[in-house]
């Protein structure tokens, strides 16, 4: 099944990272892969997470709805490079959440 990543970046202040994810177990969402760590400015947290794509949109919603989220996008969704007439390359670089090439259909 395709898995979609979605970046979130989260308040870095006790229990919000406690929270957002007691949040997400009561809403049923099951995770292929999640990451937690730090951003450059210390006080926000970023979550790396790969769910299956027709859950995508859904948990993207959830989280912006929770008090302790600042941004959730999903970047499956978000990166597609359009062909520009002219350039060299072109296409959809993105990979899926097991690091396999995302096939784009024609």
């Amino acid at each position: 099944m395709t898995r979609h990543t979605i970046l979130t970046t989260v308040h870095n202040r006790p229990g919000a990272l406690s929270r957002t994810m007691t949040q997400l177990d009561n809403a049923g969402v099951a995770f292929a892969t999640l990451a937690v760590g730090r951003t450059a400015a210390l006080d926000a947290l970023r979550m790396t997470l790969a769910v299956d794509a027709g859950a995508a949109s859904r948990v993207v919603q959830q989280l912006g709805e929770m008090v302790d989220v600042i941004e959730a996008i999903d970047m499956s969704a978000a990166m597609r490079l359009e062909r520009r007439p002219g350039a060299a390359f072109h296409g959809d670089f993105r990979e899926q959440a097991d690091g396999a090439p995302h096939e784009v259909a024609a």
